[in-house]
C-alpha cells in the first residue's frame, strides 16, 4: 500500500527493474506479413547477437521459427533496411544478412538460394503468383572509384524470375527515379503500386504514388498523389498504400496538410476521412514495410492516426466513419488477418508486442511481447500527454513521473527529470509502454520524452518548422519543455538532464552549448560534424541536411 512505502531521495531508489531484464530475452519486431490464417514476422534477438528470426504463427500450430539458426533475416537497402521478406506460392522468400540475397524456403526443406547478383540489394518483397516471380526494390552499389570515392548506388524496381530458365534473373520495372518503395499487386495481379521519390526529397516530403499494368510490355507509369503540384508549386507525399479485395487501392496522402486517408477506384481519387482535419496519419517512412491503415477480407479499414499526441483509430465501412476506443497506444505494422488485424502494439502497461486487433471494437489481444514484464502496477510509470508553448507555437510530450511500489520521494522534494530527445529529427516520441523509460521511472527520475519541433505525426507544418533551423528550434523546444516541467512542479530545476542519440544527440549537445538549464547530458552516436555528415552519409539521406539546414548543394559548405 502507498502508505506503507519507505521514503528515499528521488534517483537513489531499489528498484525492481535491473539491467539484466532490459536486455535478456528481449525482441525488436520487424516486418509483419500474413497468409491465409497464418502471420509470419521478423524478430531481431538481442541473446542472440541481434540475429533476425523469422518466425510464424497461427491458432491451430502456435509458434515456431521457420528458418535453420545459421540465417539471420535483414535488408540493408536504404541502409535502414526493412521489408525483408514476403510469403507466397507455398514458400516464404527472404533477405539473408550475410549477403543479401534472396533465398526461397519451402516447408520443411533447406533455403534454396535465389539471386546471386553479389551488387545488388534487395528489399520490400512482393510475390507475383500470376507469373511466378518476386517484384521487389532492389539497390545496385556500385564498385570504388581508383581515387577511392564512392558513387551513390543506384535504385530501382525490378522483378526477379522463379521459373527454371530465368531463376535468379533481374530484369529492370523502372530506374528513372532515385528511390522507390511499396510495391504492392492488385487482387487480380494486374495492377503494380508504388510509391516513388527523388533527391533531395525525403519520402515523407514528395513520395508519389504510381500505378501501371504489371506486364514490362504494357509498363506506363501514371501518378495518383504526392510529388510536386505544379498549381500551388508545393510538394506533398503520398504513403502506405494498402489494396482491397475488391482491387480499390487506399493510401494516406498530406496535400491538406495532414496524413488523411484517399482511395483510388474506377479511375478517381476520392478524400475518405476528410471530417477530421487534425489527425495525421503518415508515418516517416525511414523503413519499408510500414502501414498506418489495414484492410480486412470483408473490407473493413481501420486507419491509425495520431491527433494532438495521442492515437486515433478510425473504423471506417461503406456506412460511416467511427472513432474506435483501445487500450492501444500505438499500432503499427498492420495487416489483414481474416475478420481482424495483425500488428505491433503497445499500450500503457505492455512493451510492444505482436498484437490482434478487432477493426470495429478496438480489442486487442497480445500473441508476443518483445519483453517478458511481471512487475507491480505500482512500478509502472504511465505517460501523461503534456502541451507547452515553444517558440513557434504548441510542443507535446509525455511524462513519466516517478513510479515504484516500495518507495516515495520526500514530500518536500522534486525529482530530476531525464528529457528525452528522439533521432531522426523526423522522427516521434515512442507511446506506450518502453522498459528503458521505465528503468529510470523506477529508480525516481521523471522522463519527459519531447515530440519537438520537426516530429512526425502533427501534421506537414509542425514537420516543416525545423526545416533551416535544425540545431535551433529544437534546441529551443527542449529548453522550453524542460522549464515548463520546473514551472509545473514536476521536475527539479536544478536536476535537469538531456538525453539522445544521432540527431537527438545533436540537439542535446547544443542544448548545453546554448542554455545552462540542464547540467549533463546523455549522448549517444552524436552528429557532431555536419558538413563531414554530408559528405559520408548515404544516398538516402544525401539531401536531408540540406533541408533541415536551409542550404543547398551551392551553399552548404560555407554555411556548416
Amino acid at each position: 500500500m502507498a502508505q506503507d512505502k519507505k521514503k528515499a531521495l528521488y534517483g537513489g531508489w531499489q528498484a525492481q527493474i535491473t539491467s539484466d531484464m532490459m536486455i535478456q530475452g528481449s525482441y525488436r519486431f520487424g516486418t509483419v506479413k500474413t497468409c491465409q490464417d497464418r502471420v509470419y514476422w521478423c524478430e531481431v534477438r538481442a541473446d542472440e547477437g541481434g540475429r533476425g528470426v523469422l518466425m510464424t504463427w497461427n491458432e491451430q500450430d502456435g509458434f515456431c521459427e521457420v528458418l535453420p539458426s545459421s540465417y539471420s533475416v535483414r535488408s540493408q537497402v536504404h541502409e535502414y533496411g526493412g521489408g525483408e521478406f514476403c510469403v507466397g506460392g507455398g514458400a516464404v522468400f527472404f533477405v539473408n544478412a550475410l549477403d543479401q540475397q534472396i533465398y526461397r524456403c519451402l516447408p520443411s526443406q533447406t533455403p534454396e538460394k535465389i539471386t546471386s547478383a553479389s551488387d545488388f540489394r534487395f528489399a520490400d518483397l512482393e510475390y507475383n503468383a500470376d507469373k511466378n516471380r518476386l517484384i521487389a526494390v532492389a539497390e545496385r552499389h556500385l564498385p570504388q572509384t581508383q581515387d577511392g570515392a564512392h558513387a551513390l548506388p543506384d535504385n530501382m524496381l525490378v522483378y526477379i524470375g522463379l521459373e527454371a530458365d530465368e531463376k535468379g534473373g533481374v530484369s529492370i520495372l523502372d530506374q528513372s527515379h532515385d528511390f522507390y518503395a511499396s510495391p504492392r499487386l492488385s487482387p487480380d495481379q494486374k495492377t503494380l503500386c508504388w510509391l516513388q521519390w527523388d533527391l533531395p526529397n525525403m519520402p515523407w516530403e514528395a513520395a508519389s504514388l504510381m500505378v501501371s499494368p504489371v506486364r514490362p510490355i504494357d509498363f506506363t507509369p501514371q501518378k495518383l498523389s504526392g510529388g510536386h503540384d505544379q498549381a500551388s508549386g508545393d510538394t506533398y507525399c503520398a504513403f502506405g498504400p494498402v489494396w482491397d479485395e475488391q482491387g480499390k487501392l487506399y493510401f494516406v496522402s498530406d496535400q491538406t496538410g495532414m496524413g488523411q486517408l484517399y482511395c483510388w477506384s474506377e479511375g478517381r481519387v476520392e478524400l475518405i476521412n476528410h471530417q477530421d482535419e487534425q489527425a495525421d496519419g503518415l508515418r516517416p517512412l525511414w523503413v519499408f514495410g510500414m502501414e498506418s491503415l489495414g484492410i480486412t477480407a470483408a473490407g473493413q479499414v481501420m486507419l491509425c492516426s495520431q491527433r494532438d499526441g495521442q492515437l486515433l483509430l478510425q473504423h471506417i465501412s461503406a456506412k460511416e466513419i467511427k472513432q474506435v476506443d483501445s487500450k492501444a497506444k500505438s499500432f503499427e505494422m498492420i495487416h489483414a488477418l481474416g475478420d481482424r488485424l495483425v500488428g505491433i502494439a503497445t499500450t500503457d502497461k505492455d512493451p510492444a508486442g505482436l498484437a490482434v486487433m478487432a477493426p470495429d471494437t478496438g480489442e486487442l489481444s497480445v500473441l508476443r511481447a518483445s519483453e517478458q514484464v511481471c512487475l507491480d502496477a505500482q512500478d509502472i510509470s504511465v505517460g501523461q500527454l503534456k502541451q507547452f508553448e515553444g517558440p513557434s507555437g504548441p510542443v507535446y510530450g509525455l511524462y513519466y513521473p516517478p513510479a515504484n511500489s516500495q518507495v516515495n520521494g520526500p514530500e518536500e522534494d522534486l525529482p530530476p527529470v531525464i528529457v528525452m530527445v528522439h533521432g531522426g529529427p523526423t522522427g516521434m516520441a515512442e507511446r506506450g509502454f518502453k522498459l528503458k523509460t521505465q528503468y529510470w521511472t523506477n529508480r525516481g527520475f521523471g522522463v519527459f520524452d519531447v515530440d519537438y519541433s520537426g516530429s512526425s505525426g502533427y501534421g506537414k507544418a509542425y514537420r516543416e518548422r525545423l526545416n533551416g533551423r535544425w540545431g535551433q528550434l529544437d534546441v529551443d523546444d527542449i529548453i522550453a519543455g524542460a522549464q515548463f516541467l520546473a514551472e509545473q512542479n514536476l521536475a527539479d530545476p536544478n536536476k535537469l538532464i538531456v538525453k539522445g542519440g544521432s540527431a537527438g544527440g545533436y540537439t542535446a549537445l547544443m542544448a548545453l552549448v546554448k542554455s545552462d538549464v540542464f547540467k549533463c547530458a546523455s549522448c549517444s552516436y552524436p552528429v557532431t560534424d555536419l558538413g563531414q555528415l554530408l559528405e559520408i552519409t548515404h544516398k538516402f539521406e544525401h539531401g536531408y541536411i540540406y533541408g533541415l539546414t536551409g542550404t543547398t548543394p551551392q551553399t552548404a559548405k560555407e554555411r556548416l
